[in-house]
């Protein structure tokens, strides 16, 4: 059976339960849950991808007399 949309949902009985349960505090709970899951997951990424980026920075500043190059990786 596919889940319906609230759109497709006609009978007004079938619209109140969905309504319902989709405004139950599990639901909203579950809801919370993923999209923190989701803000986690991508912002672990994008750090895990480019910490060497923010060494290379941090060393550029961090030793007396380097060469600015150190900030364009890839040289």
């Amino acid at each position: 059976m596919r889940s319906k949309r609230l759109n497709e949902i006609k009978n007004e009985f079938e619209r109140g339960v969905f309504l319902v349960l989709y405004d139950s505090a599990e639901q909203k709970f579950y809801r919370i849950v993923a999209i923190t899951a989701l803000i986690l997951k991508h912002a672990l990424r994008g750090i895990l991808f480019s910490w060497p980026l923010y060494i290379l920075a941090l060393a550029a500043y961090a030793v007396p007399g380097s060469s600015k190059l150190l900030l364009v990786p890839g040289l």
